[in-house]
């Protein structure tokens, strides 16, 4: 059982999922639902913890909702360079991320082989 922030974590993981939708390939994006508004009641004296629970929430339901925006495209797409640029432009998003595009030699050099075995046919390299 979860409790302080931990439940509001979690709401909050739970109502960004209910309301996940994949439109961006879609003609009439005019089906799009949006939640307009959500109130969360919490006692004065858990409001702090309330408030870091659903920021942390919001911010674990961001990385899903990329996640899964990933997962819905196309491979034609959703190809390595573009997931490359997306991990660049998340970067430049937030100032503590890291970014290292690898290079299919890095990869070998990882011991990444399998990837790159794998990559050997495609039409757009892996980085």
């Amino acid at each position: 059982m979860l409790t302080g922030n931990g439940k509001r974590g979690k709401l909050s993981r739970f109502l960004a999922d209910a309301v996940y939708q994949f439109i961006q390939l879609k003609s009439d994006k005019d089906t799009e639902s949006k939640v307009e508004k959500i109130s969360i009641t919490v006692p004065q004296n858990e409001s702090a913890s309330a408030q870091a629970g659903l920021m942390q929430g919001i911010a674990i339901a961001d990385g899903m909702d990329l996640t899964k925006l990933l997962a819905d495209l196309p491979g034609n797409i959703c190809t390595p360079t573009y997931l490359a640029e997306q991990a660049l432009e998340l970067g430049e998003k937030y100032d503590k991320l890291t970014i290292n595009i690898l290079e299919e030699s890095d990869m070998d050099v990882l011991g990444m082989g399998r990837s790159c075995l794998y990559h050997a046919a495609a039409v757009n390299q892996p980085n």
